[in-house]
Order: C-alpha cells, then structure tokens, then sequence
C-alpha cells in the first residue's frame, strides 16, 4: 500500500463502486475474495466485469489509481448488466476527469455508446482506435465528433435492421 491521502473524490469513486457490486474485494489470509452482505466468494466464484469493479476500488484504497496514472483496462463490461455497463463507463470517465489515463479495450455496443454520448455531453474530447478485420489497420476518431462508422457498431446497426425486417415481413 502506497503512503499518503487518497484523493477525496476518487475516495468517494470507491464507495460508488461497492455499491456498484453491492459489495468489495478483500484480502483474506493468502487469496482475494469478494465479500457481499454476509456471504463471501473466492475470486473463481465471481463474475469477470464484478472482479474488475472491485480491482478498481481496491487499486484507489491502495492509492495505486491516482492522478497522473495509466490504467489499462481490457473489456470491463463482461459479464455485467448493461446498468450496469453503464454505471461503470460514467466512472470511468469521472476517472479520466480526475486525470487518470485510461486505455480501454471493448467490443461493447454500449460501452462505445456511452463514451460516445459522455464525450458530446461534457464537449470532452474522447480518443477511438478502431482495428479493423485484418488487424493491421488502426482508423483513429475522437467520440466527441460522434460516432464513427466501425466493425461493432456495423454489426449491431446490421442485427437491428434483420429484426425491422422481419416485422415487415
């Protein structure tokens, strides 16, 4: 654990983030494991996108998540409500806002929307790197411009106009 304060809003980030959970991350004895109510689950036992909630929290109580760090996160939504997703993506940018770097790896819908809304929201400017199909060729946006035409958002828009389809048939 690094000495010194926690930043008083990231503090208050962690307490939103348990409840996020309904719960936290603890240390027992030699393993982590996640404590909810009276009921407590080894690391194994919890669902990934419920980890990485609680790996947040922890990493701000363990002052290791501060101003002027980078966190890389890879698809944090997975296996969460899309409420969820949500709650999860407005931290993230509350984050981001408190000047910790973020990199975020996602084939969310809804994640890409919600930074997408957040960005022309709060007129943030919000990177995008979209790879496409042959994994070579990186197309770079900023969120803040609206929604580019990318592989994830090509695929749902392809999804919803079958089902419209159908309804006409």
């Amino acid at each position: 654990m690094t000495k010194g304060q926690i930043q008083p809003d990231l503090q208050a980030l962690t307490f939103e983030l348990d409840k996020m959970i309904e719960g936290e991350i603890q240390f027992d004895k030699q393993s982590f494991i996640f404590k909810r109510a009276h009921e407590q689950y080894s690391m194994s036992q919890t669902a990934e996108g419920i980890k990485k909630i609680g790996i947040l929290s922890t990493l701000i109580r363990n002052r290791l998540l501060k101003k002027n760090t980078i966190l890389f996160i890879d698809e944090p939504e997975t296996n969460l409500h899309p409420k969820l997703i949500i709650a999860l993506v407005d931290t993230l940018f509350l984050m981001a806002s408190m000047g910790i770097s973020i990199f975020l790896a996602t084939h969310s819908y809804f994640v890409l929307r919600r930074f997408e809304w957040l960005a022309r929201k709060h007129n943030e400017s919000i990177g995008l790197c979209s790879l496409y199909r042959d994994g070579i060729t990186p197309r770079f946006y900023n969120l803040q411009d609206g929604m580019p035409s990318n592989p994830i958002i090509d695929v749902s828009l392809e999804l919803y106009e079958q089902n419209v389809l159908l309804d006409f048939k």
